[in-house]
């Protein structure tokens, strides 16, 4: 059984494909709002969210040649903008969360201070 033939390689995207900025410019302004949106309801901050836009945009149109057209663009975008922005998600937890350890030691230095 073939797959089927890829319906969903417009001819932006061919022109993408062959390095044409104007084309990757205007397939940028089809689809940057939509996937910061869904980058902002992951990360849930306006610069995370902004930067992994652009990164996911970045990283599709490197990989543009692995697109094989048979989803839309927009959801195949979309499933890259989701997994940076998990990624993202993840740093920021990582980076927000104290060791318990860490926390005792802040609240003993600062009764030093009180103290002297």
């Amino acid at each position: 059984m073939s797959l089927p033939e890829p319906t969903h390689i417009t001819p932006l995207i061919k022109d993408c494909l062959h390095g044409d900025a104007k084309a990757q410019f205007a397939l940028y302004e089809q689809y940057h709002k939509a996937m910061y949106n869904v980058a902002w309801r992951i990360v849930k901050e306006a610069h995370e969210a902004e930067d992994v836009m652009q990164e996911a945009f970045i990283s599709a149109f490197k990989k543009l040649d692995q697109f094989s057209g048979q989803v839309t663009f927009g959801a195949w975008l979309k499933k890259i903008v989701i997994n940076k922005a998990i990624v993202a998600f993840r740093k920021q937890k990582k980076q927000d969360t104290i060791s318990l350890e860490e926390e005792i030691l802040m609240l003993l230095c600062q009764d030093l201070v009180i103290f002297l």
